[in-house]
């Protein structure tokens, strides 16, 4: 699976459902080497019809933002790539994705992008975030 998935997540096509069924095998099983694709379609958006804060802090229609917040650790380095080079929806993404992964590597990401982050509105988020964690609340 690790061989053949991230080629198949490397590209949407026709047939969302099944590209959303792929992000969610390789989400489950762990599989890192989709790392890189999932990164490529971080920003791709799947309707899910409901959209609420719940839905879009946990990035219910963004398939490959939320299976990186699932792989967890792994995934923290990309992350910080897309905090630093991607779009301002992306980045948006990045730090939800970032928020959903437990433990100090990602907060660190978090605060390490957070002087650079020229959106007032995701920098807040971000130190909500960072304040939240540290303080041993939920995320």
């Amino acid at each position: 699976m690790a061989d053949h998935l991230p080629e198949k997540i490397a590209g949407p096509g026709d047939n969302l459902l099944v590209w959303q069924n792929e992000v969610f095998l390789a989400s489950s099983l762990q599989i890192v080497e989709a790392i890189p694709a999932l990164v490529q379609h971080i920003d791709q958006h799947v309707e899910q019809g409901y959209s609420d804060l719940s839905s879009e802090e946990l990035l219910e229609d963004f398939p490959a933002g939320k299976a990186l917040g699932h792989m967890g650790e792994p995934a923290i380095p990309a992350l910080s790539s897309v905090l630093e080079t991607g779009g301002i929806q992306k980045r948006w993404i990045a730090s939800r994705a970032l928020k959903m992964i437990e433990g100090e590597t990602a907060t660190e990401a978090l605060s390490n992008h957070l002087a650079h982050e020229s959106d007032t509105k995701l920098r807040k988020y971000i130190e909500f975030a960072i304040q939240r964690r540290r303080a041993g609340l939920p995320h």
